[in-house]
């Protein structure tokens, strides 16, 4: 199965992640059951630090990034895919589709549709955290029902599918940070555990659409469109 979303290096197009049999003990939104992998470049000004894992209808993740200095990682997504994003920490800085510059920073969460293709990610000197989870277009397709304010999504990528499109970022409220932690203590195993994390990442869907209903969102994070 091709990975939805690598990282390498700017010149250095062969980089990739070592496996990793524990992560650092400050590593706090580590996810035990993950698979991990270590990436660190020589001379060691950056260090990149990921856990995974594969569902039928998601690829879950998370990264920690340590930069010694500023940093541009290279971001290669294999084909289109629809991310919602989560800054746990740090800030990451990166250009659109039409070269305009974003900013997400620590407390913002959003759902973007990613085209095909290697976008460029720049950080600060310091630790950046991003969780994430992707959807294929089916699945998305069938959100929509439910979630409709996700159709704008769906139709950009059947559409537009050479285009980096985001709907309004918004912050990480006390709900999402418990499902984080649910997910963190997660005691299932197996294809249990596959069930359950359908049931935690349905419910950050459901946590991010109603906080896009709620009359209080800013006119800054509801007009606040990547792409």
């Amino acid at each position: 199965m091709t990975e939805p979303l690598t990282i390498q290096l700017p010149g250095n197009p062969k980089t990739t992640f070592l496996p990793l049999d524990t992560l650092p003990a400050n590593h706090e939104h580590r996810i035990p059951f993950g698979e991990k992998h270590l990436l660190e470049n020589q001379p060691a000004s950056v260090r990149i630090l990921r856990q995974s894992i594969t569902g039928w209808q998601f690829d879950m993740w998370l990264y920690r990034t340590d930069s010694k200095k500023q940093t541009t990682l290279l971001v290669n997504t294999a084909l289109g895919r629809v991310f919602f994003l989560y800054v746990l920490g740090g800030t990451f800085h990166f250009r659109t589709t039409d070269h305009a510059d974003a900013v997400l920073r620590q407390g913002n969460c959003l759902a973007v549709y990613v085209p095909a293709g290697t976008c460029t990610i720049m950080l600060d000197t310091g630790s950046h955290t991003l969780f994430g989870f992707s959807l294929p277009y089916g699945y998305l397709v069938w959100l929509r029902q439910h979630h409709p304010e996700l159709a704008e999504l769906a139709e950009r990528w059947k559409t537009r599918p050479e285009e980096l499109f985001a709907l309004p970022a918004c912050k990480i409220d006390k709900t999402v940070w418990r499902t984080f932690a649910q997910i963190k203590n997660c005691p299932k195993r197996g294809a249990e555990l596959d069930g359950a994390l359908k049931v935690y990442l349905a419910r950050l869907v459901a946590l991010y659409t109603n906080r896009l209903n709620e009359p209080e969102l800013s006119n800054h994070e509801r007009n606040d469109r990547f792409g």
